[in-house]
């Protein structure tokens, strides 16, 4: 149930608040959580640097980083008017710091698209905490998790998003062009503007979809070739089945539920909705997911969960959709006694499990060649499909309860 108060915060406090929790949250997955931020050493493994000279960041000089320019070029320049060429603690603090602002300023705009969807600051910032608090952002920084521009590929991502449905065609196309350069998949946005914006000029809609697509082309021609192996994440997502259902399920856990159940009711939910922003989001709902799934299993690795994140917009959105339609209906039922026995079998369950996942972990566990915190991997995936397993039979009830079918 959400409680409403409605009048205790303004729309600026509930700014401050999500800044708190994003750098929180950020400090957490990287302190507490094996992020690879914690220190020069463990960010000197992950950009393939000595940690005395992070500045060499050899990463960039590799296919396919060498052509993501914005985040390094962001990173970089800051370093070079602030410190010494060889301070490479320098390099240090300037790589997290622009981190950390990517991660605080992609929480506000995420904030601000769920209000543009006509939820309401409470619902808006309960979506933005379910945001921060997801595996892929917090365990953003721990491996296999190798995030690096993607925080930045969320600001453009959600920056975007907001220009389409408030129909500022100029804007939009000076982020597709600012997406091109930070990585690839942000070539998702002027399809969508193709596709599904209200711009009614087609000489202008073919401009502005197309120019962010040739200038990502032009980087690939004239940088200097570096060979890699492109198939690299298709054969792994091939031999490795079960990491990518379980994974793509981590990534997020109970908001597939009300996410498949939209798509069951796709068509009547959408005659009946009036919100034209809400109706962008379910229109390109199939389209934007459907790709992301796609392009992530084709060119990347579905255990670096970050990519699989680009859809949170979508899910999230659909998600909020369904709690505000049914949260109250939800709180009565995990209200009742049979339920709360239910939720205490759950607890007892996953503990158990804890305890035999973590004693067992090398005979369950085959370790491979990069030295990843299972038992951390572990702990979060436990508690994650435990919350899931509590939530789904209340989810699953009000949703099928409903017999007339006309909305999900």
């Amino acid at each position: 149930m959400v409680v409403n108060f409605k009048g205790l915060m303004s729309k600026q406090v509930y700014y401050v608040v999500i800044c708190i929790i994003a750098s929180s949250v950020f400090f957490t997955s990287n302190q507490f959580l094996g992020g690879y931020l914690s220190s020069p050493e463990h960010l000197g493994k992950e950009i393939q640097s000595p940690k005395d000279s992070l500045y060499q960041y050899k990463l960039i000089r590799k296919a396919p980083f060498k052509y993501r320019v914005l985040f390094s070029s962001i990173v970089t320049s800051s370093f070079g008017l602030l410190f010494d060429s060889n301070d490479s603690n320098g390099f240090y603090y300037s790589y997290k710091a622009w981190s950390l602002a990517f991660v605080i300023v992609a929480s506000c705009l995420f904030f601000y698209l769920l209000t543009l969807n006509g939820f309401s600051d409470q619902l808006s910032f309960l979506g933005t905490c379910l945001f921060l608090l997801l595996p892929p952002l917090l365990m953003a920084y721990t491996v296999p998790v190798h995030t690096r521009e993607d925080p930045l590929a969320y600001c453009i991502l959600f920056s975007g998003l907001i220009l389409i449905v408030k129909n500022k065609p100029w804007p939009f196309f000076l982020i597709a062009l600012v997406g091109a350069l930070c990585r690839e998949t942000l070539l998702l946005l002027p399809l969508l503007y193709f596709i599904f914006s209200q711009d009614q000029n087609l000489i202008r809609k073919f401009l502005i979809t197309g120019l962010p697509c040739v200038l990502w082309v032009l980087l690939r021609l004239f940088m200097e070739k570096t060979p890699y192996d492109s198939l690299e994440g298709f054969h792994w997502n091939n031999n490795n089945p079960e990491q990518v259902v379980g994974f793509l399920f981590i990534t997020y856990n109970i908001l597939w539920l009300p996410l498949i159940f939209f798509l069951l009711r796709f068509r009547a939910t959408i005659v009946v909705e009036k919100s034209a922003v809400r109706l962008f989001f379910f229109r390109s709902s199939w389209i934007a997911l459907g790709l992301i799934l796609l392009t992530t299993y084709l060119g990347g690795i579905y255990n670096e969960i970050r990519l699989l994140y680009l859809g949170v917009p979508w899910v999230i959105i659909i998600s909020l959709v369904f709690l505000e339609k049914h949260s109250s209906d939800i709180y009565k039922i995990i209200r009742s006694r049979n339920y709360l026995i239910f939720i205490v079998l759950c607890l007892a369950g996953a503990g158990y499990l804890l305890f035999i996942t973590l004693k067992y972990q090398q005979v369950l566990i085959k370790p491979g060649k990069y030295n990843i915190p299972y038992h951390l991997w572990i702990i979060i995936s436990v508690i994650y499909f435990t919350v899931s397993l509590i939530l789904m039979p209340a989810v699953a009830k009000v949703f099928f309860k409903d017999k007339q079918h006309e909305s999900f």
